[in-house]
């Protein structure tokens, strides 16, 4: 599912953590749960559902540049 309860259940899969995506080369953080609109990637996406030659924004980096960080979050509403 994107959008809607995504960002939800990606932070109860989480356990109760926020994951952020981090770009290796220019520490750009992608944050699912923010998504990134001004590219058409609405709120909720899950890092995973983004297309294979999807690159960073910053930097253009490929997506195999990004590594995972859990961060505590509180529930999204």
């Amino acid at each position: 599912m994107v959008g809607g309860n995504a960002g939800k259940e990606a932070w109860n899969m989480a356990g109760g953590e926020n994951i952020t995506w981090d770009c290796l080369s220019c520490s750009y953080r992608h944050d699912p749960s923010i998504g990134a609109p001004d590219d058409g990637i609405p709120p909720g996406t899950p890092f995973e559902d983004l297309s294979g030659d999807w690159t960073c924004p910053e930097c253009s980096a490929f997506k195999g540049n990004f590594t995972a960080t859990a961060s505590p979050a509180r529930a999204p509403h």
